[in-house]
């Protein structure tokens, strides 16, 4: 296959979002799961999409996402949970500051916390969570801390999502398209694919030092265009990502690479202007080609893939 450029100014962004806006930041029913760290006192445990908390012969406890499951600070983000009552306690949860990392990834300087929901405006149910006003000028990215309280107290968590508007780190850009876990992706050899709420895994067999797949749907494309990768999950190899471009009438044409052996997760953006002349001028149409190497049955969970373009 016939392939043009390589643009190599891949940019990390700091972000979330799924489908045409919002994506679930995480969720107990993700493939990618999630890394939890607990304090002194509390026992974890996730078991079939329920998310149980106790603190056995304790009197309190904690339980937050791992460092590298902070999320950017963003307008608009919420947090929504369904919870059982809390036996033999009380429950309450707070929003950890920090002036760096974010969504995928670690780092940054602890600015302090702010309550997100009191032991008295707890409540069993479902419930929707969104960010305090007052907190530190200079938080760029966010964690949630569940606290329990009360001696053995437990309480069953069956929810626990993430969701924040899609961000651009280009200014004024809105999406245009979006390639998700609903997409359809097929495998241009033997690489296994599963799709999900949460985008799609993909899976090298062993003995495979690499293999591609390519969504199906086609989108108009525009010389002023950035595309969006959200790459959740990667257990070692690395994820390369292509635009397949094809002419009015169909006809295949070229493919042109736009980010070429990512090795960790986060989402990374592009503006095809970094590499316009890799496109072909007939370009009318183009989807998405991913490539995971490395073999040793590496796998990759994409989120999505979105394709957006300026504002009026």
């Amino acid at each position: 296959m016939r392939t043009q450029g390589l643009i190599v100014a891949a940019l990390a962004v700091l972000a979330l979002g799924a489908d045409m806006g919002v994506r679930t930041g995480f969720d107990l029913n993700s493939p990618a799961g999630m890394k939890w760290e607990v304090g002194d006192g509390m026992k974890l445990q996730i078991d079939g999409g329920v998310l149980a908390l106790s603190c056995p012969n304790a009197n309190f406890g904690w339980a937050a996402p791992a460092a590298e499951s902070r999320w950017a600070v963003t307008p608009g983000l919420e947090i929504r949970m369904t919870a059982s009552a809390v036996d033999k306690g009380q429950l309450k949860m707070q929003a950890e500051w920090f002036d760096a990392g974010g969504a995928g990834g670690a780092g940054g300087k602890f600015l302090g916390h702010s309550d997100l929901l009191t032991a008295e405006q707890f409540k069993p149910g479902p419930c929707t969570l969104t960010l305090p006003e007052s907190k530190p000028a200079e938080a760029r990215a966010m964690r949630v801390k569940i606290w329990l309280e009360g001696r053995d107290a437990s309480v069953r968590i069956t929810q626990f999502t993430v969701v924040a508007p899609r961000q651009w780190k280009k200014p004024n850009i809105a999406v245009t398209q979006a390639w998700t876990g609903q997409s359809k992706l097929e495998s241009t050899g033997d690489l296994k694919t599963a799709s999900g709420a949460e985008g799609w895994t993909l899976t090298l067999p062993e003995g495979k030092a690499y293999d591609g797949a390519v969504f199906a749907d086609r989108a108009d494309f525009s010389p002023k265009a950035v595309v969006q990768l959200d790459l959740a999950r990667l257990t070692g190899g690395s994820v390369s990502l292509q635009l397949v471009c094809f002419d009015k009438d169909g006809k295949y044409l070229v493919c042109v690479d736009l980010f070429k052996d990512l090795t960790k997760p986060g989402v990374y953006e592009i503006p095809v202007s970094l590499d316009r002349s890799s496109f072909p001028a007939e370009t009318a149409k183009v989807s998405p080609k991913v490539w995971l190497g490395g073999g040793n049955g590496h796998s990759a969970s994409l989120a999505g893939i979105w394709l957006g373009a300026p504002t009026p």
